[in-house]
């Protein structure tokens, strides 16, 4: 954070906290989605996928963590693992809210003669 701050200025250091926010925002709308629905072995990867995220970033208040491709690399990847599971989840819960509201349609024929003939 040090290092951002150094190179970025205050622009730059804002941006970085801004999308750690968001991404944690993210993290915590999955784990209480999973808790929801029961998946206690999505619920545990996030929890050990969250203590490294806070590794990382107790690292990088004095050091240059997001720099070392090692700790950046799985960082990331983390991430991008976490909101493409939060993707599938919105979209499986919309998928599943349309299928409850959806109700049975009746099913009209008509023949060929009451169109002509409904004049």
């Amino acid at each position: 954070i040090i290092s951002t701050f150094a190179r970025l200025g205050l622009l730059g250091l804002g941006c970085l906290i801004t999308i750690q926010v968001f991404l944690v925002r993210e993290w915590f709308r999955l784990y209480r989605f999973l808790r929801r629905k029961g998946d206690q072995v999505w619920t545990n990867n996030l929890l050990i996928m969250a203590a490294f995220f806070i590794s990382i970033w107790v690292y990088s208040i004095g050091e240059d963590a997001f720099e070392k491709p090692f700790n950046a690399v799985p960082y990331y990847f983390f991430w991008g693992v976490i909101l493409r599971a939060g993707y599938v989840a919105r979209l499986a819960a919309v998928q599943d809210e349309a299928a409850q509201r959806q109700t049975p349609r009746p099913t009209v024929t008509l023949e060929a003669g009451e169109i002509l003939n409904a004049r």
